[in-house]
């Protein structure tokens, strides 16, 4: 029964899993909605939407749908099992990346320091926790980096020779398996390019490791590069997952969308908004701690890992929806700095207490001979995240865990309220209403607006439905040239007092999370007025 012995890796999957399960946060992400539709639209139609079919200020412009195969598949088990499936696949995902930077790094470093650089990892993949396509990203940047890290590893010296100086192992054979080690980066990439637009996120990561490896080559030695490897079969991976991602729907115009859609200013968005210590406390004891595991290092770490440390500091910076990158990069690049920072720790903690001690802070870098283990240390917590899995969304479950969002977060009363009696004119909404709006009321009633910040850019939001929602002079000349009869907005924003004060609108829907107003029929001839419903 040894053999069955719960692998070190399964037992962190499963216990981010448990953990993520456990904490079973309220739906977060208004997004969720649209995407749901659109995976319904693409199943109904067998084909991917080019254009918006959802709004009426945007509809038949062009639309990248750039996650419509995660939103197939969101919609799929969210026909199977409701909102328990989907947070247990968001689970899933986020433990699945905890596992593959534990599994990575119990290589390489100390079990101790595997599992801290995890925690610090999970902490920061907070961002990513919410029920939507970029958890995915998640997942498969934590492969994608591993990878990348192990192919950069230099292939050491052989250690032991034979008679006549000729060394017993195969430097030549390890060569070529850190070089196929490659190999899966571009299906990867083919998988990454049609479920989630972070797709670019890899593929610079690839492109930054392939700059580090030409260096050399380029005329500017680096002791850092890895010395076997050599650049070619990095830049032939590069070049192949750029080809990879190409193969979607939308053809290699894809790979243009992350560029123009990251140039964007999307501050109004909080995801998208600058870090700050008021929304990411954590952030500032993160850093602080990363410049003091890599100034006491004993060890200076490689310059590849400080410019990809570099790189993903500046992303995180920018903004929040960029942290579990930065978390990922931390975790995987500075473990062993943190392995020695741990090591100095226990060092100065023993000779604060008096007792025997070396003469310096050892940093022990060797791990289990058994670091591999075999697939079958994952049968035991495999069969204990099934038997979890399927008790979440079963029909107790569905009932535990079931949508009791809709009531408190959501205008359900007032989307039922324009179901059954059809309002004249077009809708204003509120830009968090828009996806579940559309997931109750298309095509009947289109959105003014919804989540979809890369079709309705910056300058729409800033420049129209801003000004409107915050009652600025002239919102209702606004409303009028674009058709819209009625409004439905939190009784708290600005706009509700403006209209509530409007001789032309009147209310005609309240409850504690939404207020509808209608605009008023004009005069069907002098001194009479028309049926206001």
């Amino acid at each position: 029964m040894a053999r069955f012995t719960p692998s070190p890796t399964a037992i962190v999957f499963l216990a981010v899993l448990l953990l993520l399960l456990v904490r079973m946060p309220g739906l977060e992400s208004f997004d969720l909605w649209w995407h749901l539709e659109t995976g319904e639209q693409i199943l109904a139609e067998r084909w991917v939407p080019k254009t918006d079919p959802f709004s009426h200020t945007m509809g038949g412009e062009a639309w990248v749908a750039h996650e419509w195969g995660a939103d197939v598949i969101f919609y799929g088990l969210w026909r199977i099992g409701g909102l328990p499936a989907l947070l247990l696949l968001r689970s899933a995902l986020v433990a699945g990346a905890a596992a593959v930077v534990f599994g990575h790094l119990r290589r390489r470093v100390p079990h101790g320091t595997a599992l801290i650089s995890t925690i610090v990892f999970v902490a920061a993949s907070h961002p990513a926790w919410n029920v939507r396509p970029g958890a995915v990203t998640l997942f498969l940047a934590a492969i994608t980096m591993a990878r990348l890290e192990t192919w950069a590893r230099p292939i050491p010296e052989p250690e032991i020779v034979g008679p006549f100086g000729i060394p017993l192992s195969d430097e030549e054979e390890d060569r070529k398996k850190a070089n196929r080690g490659l190999l899966v980066l571009p299906l990867i990439m083919l998988l990454w390019a049609n479920l989630h637009g972070g797709f670019a996120f890899g593929l610079g990561l690839i492109g930054l490791y392939a700059l580090v490896a030409w260096l050399p080559a380029l005329g500017h030695p680096s002791p850092d590069a890895p010395k076997t490897t050599g650049p070619w079969p990095i830049s032939i991976c590069l070049i192949a997952c750029a080809a990879a991602a190409c193969i979607n729907p939308h053809g290699p115009a894809l790979l243009l969308f992350p560029l123009e859609f990251f140039t964007d200013p999307h501050d109004f968005i909080l995801e998208w908004a600058p870090t700050s210590v008021e929304h990411t406390p954590f952030l500032l004891p993160m850093l602080i701690g990363l410049v003091l595991v890599l100034g006491f290092s004993p060890e200076r770490p490689p310059t590849r890992r400080l410019l990809v440390l570099a790189i993903l500091i500046a992303l995180g910076l920018k903004s929040i929806r960029h942290l579990p990158y930065l978390g990922l990069g931390i975790a995987l690049l500075a473990a062993e700095p943190i392995g020695h920072a741990v090591a100095r720790l226990d060092w100065f903690l023993v000779h604060y207490r008096g007792l025997p001690q070396g003469d310096e802070p050892a940093f022990d870098a060797a791990v289990e001979p058994d670091a591999g283990r075999q697939w079958w240390g994952w049968i035991v917590p495999t069969l204990l995240a099934v038997g979890i899995g399927a008790g979440f969304v079963s029909k107790p479950g569905e009932e535990i865990f079931g949508p009791r969002y809709a009531k408190t977060e959501y205008p359900e009363a007032a989307a039922a309220w324009i179901k059954e009696t059809h309002p004249a004119g077009k809708m204003f909404n509120h830009y968090d209403w828009g996806g579940y709006l559309i997931s109750r009321l298309h095509p009947t009633h289109p959105v003014f607006i919804d989540g979809r910040a890369d079709l309705y850019r910056p300058r729409f939001v800033r420049e129209v439905f801003l000004p409107i929602l915050e009652a600025r002079p002239g919102w209702d000349e606004q409303l009028t040239a674009r058709g819209v009869g009625y409004i439905v907005i939190p009784p708290e924003v600005p706009l509700a007092d403006a209209a509530e004060a409007h001789p032309g609108w009147t209310r005609r829907h309240r409850d504690d999370v939404a207020v509808i107003f209608a605009r008023k029929p004009k005069p069907t001839r002098e001194g009479e007025r028309g049926d206001e419903q």
